[in-house]
């Protein structure tokens, strides 16, 4: 019934909030599960219910998270090209500040677990890097924007949102801060768009 699966679901989405602060307060490996359940508000083994185990219960987060970006990649491939970026920029940066204690727990993760890592890849990554190089190859095939590898492309804008949030705060500065979204934002779609040249008037290079 409509009402069951709507209870299901919000129980699931009230133990990956609850999960995403346990991680974030004592990292991955000295959280439990029963900690997990407490925090939810649950009996500990009523979590089974939704989740195999606590890699299952990290890696679920991830897809949440990362979801919200997903999501605005499917839009038409003929939408024009910066406001595009520059929103893909955006959510991925508030995604981050928003989550960013959890995110730092989930990358320190998967930099040291090759089998997390693997299906982090392929339950998180991929999804999104596929759609996003559909949208790329897209605008190679309409003239929009110059012939390219967009799995490298890809991986470099992406990839570039991540770095911020492993080096932000001294002496570099945090460029997460909510005051310099839009710099950054700027000057990342200039980057992309344009390269190390001048932009033009309609911000081509």
């Amino acid at each position: 019934m409509a009402w069951r699966d709507s209870l299901r679901e919000q129980r699931r989405r009230v133990i990956l909030e609850a999960a995403a602060r346990v991680f974030a307060r004592k990292g991955y490996q000295r959280a439990t599960m029963r900690e997990v359940a407490t925090e939810a508000g649950i009996a500990p083994g009523t979590i089974y219910l939704y989740f195999h185990n606590k890699r299952d219960l990290l890696l679920s987060i991830a897809e949440r998270l990362v979801g919200e970006i997903g999501r605005l990649l499917v839009q038409p491939p003929e939408g024009e090209l910066r406001p595009f970026i520059s929103t893909l920029l955006r959510n991925q940066l508030e995604m981050m500040r928003r989550n960013r204690p959890f995110t730092r727990v989930l990358l320190t993760e998967v930099m040291t677990d090759e089998a997390l890592r693997r299906q982090y890849q392929e339950r998180v990554v991929a999804p999104v890097l596929a759609q996003l190089e559909a949208r790329l190859r897209a605008g190679v095939e309409a003239g929009e924007i110059r012939p390219l590898n967009p799995s490298i492309v890809t991986r470099a804008i992406v990839g570039a949102v991540v770095f911020l949030l492993l080096s932000a705060g001294e002496p570099l500065g945090d460029f997460l801060a909510e005051e310099r979204q839009e710099e950054v934002v700027t000057e990342l779609t200039n980057f992309f768009l344009c390269g190390l040249q001048p932009c033009d008037e309609e911000g081509n290079g």
